[in-house]
């Protein structure tokens, strides 16, 4: 009789157990491409990233993440990844969850909390950078599925954007979490002569009066992931020399590809 008494208890324990967790795991919102994201914090106060600064290469082709975020203020194109990559590991280690609110840079240390601006609604919302990307045409930044939902950018896929450095979770204390203003209060978007001035940014790397010396150089920094190095010709009193630039598209632009620059031609500089 007790040892009956004992079963019926065990019994109604694990049945009650049972549903709890299948209470658990219905309430879990499903991943969807249009559906209603939760908002969950950026990451527990306190947690560090290793902000994995060497260089890296995807697809062929070479990339330099910055030494810091500081002064990062960049102007382009953002992109969101949801539910193929949900569960997954990120660069950090992070398991990507698709419901929070995180971000995927190129070049950025990882751990750098940035301020993303949808420039086509002023919509804007801090985000946790922990994962490396996109790796497709020109786009500055993958957002998570929660991070475009606050942006208003899920549906459309693609939307221009500002993205800036405001801080970093490798500092101690409280990470900053991600904040959206009202529609009502849209955070005004960058001044549209203060574009055109940035535009006009490169870094000089060399001057020759030989062409083919000039075609070395180049060859050399597209080997190393840089892109938009071209060769221009200048006239002069004693002949044509022959510049070997990189275009950039901002003053910060330049200033964080003269590091890298640097690194093989060491008397390089900013020019405007």
């Amino acid at each position: 009789m007790q040892r009956s008494a004992v079963l019926l208890v065990l019994t109604l324990v694990l049945g009650l157990s049972g549903c709890a967790t299948v209470d658990r795991v219905l309430s879990r919102p499903a991943p969807s491409r249009h559906g209603t994201a939760t908002r969950s914090p950026d990451v527990t106060p306190g947690r560090q990233y290793a902000p994995k600064t060497k260089p890296y290469t995807v697809m062929g082709k070479r990339y330099y993440p910055l030494r810091t975020a500081a002064g990062y203020d960049e102007v382009g194109i953002a992109s969101w990844y949801g539910r193929d990559f949900h569960g997954k590991p990120t660069a950090s280690g992070d398991i990507y969850d698709m419901h929070k609110m995180t971000a995927a840079h190129k070049t950025l240390p990882l751990g750098t909390v940035v301020r993303v601006t949808n420039l086509e609604n002023g919509q804007r919302v801090n985000l946790l950078v922990n994962d490396r990307g996109p790796f497709v045409g020109t786009r500055i930044i993958d957002l998570s599925y929660a991070a475009a939902q606050a942006l208003g950018s899920d549906r459309k896929g693609l939307a221009r954007v500002r993205v800036q450095a405001v801080g970093t979770a490798t500092a101690r204390g409280t990470i900053p979490t991600a904040t959206v203003p009202q529609r009502g209060n849209p955070a005004p978007p960058p001044q549209p002569t203060a574009q055109v001035r940035e535009t006009q940014y490169a870094i000089q790397v060399g001057a020759f009066r030989d062409r083919s010396n000039a075609d070395k150089v180049l060859r050399h920094l597209r080997s190393k992931g840089f892109s938009q190095a071209h060769v221009a010709a200048r006239r002069t009193s004693r002949g044509t020399l022959h510049l070997v630039r990189v275009r950039a598209g901002s003053k910060t632009q330049a200033r964080h590809a003269l590091e890298r620059v640097r690194i093989y031609y060491p008397s390089s500089f900013v020019t405007s």
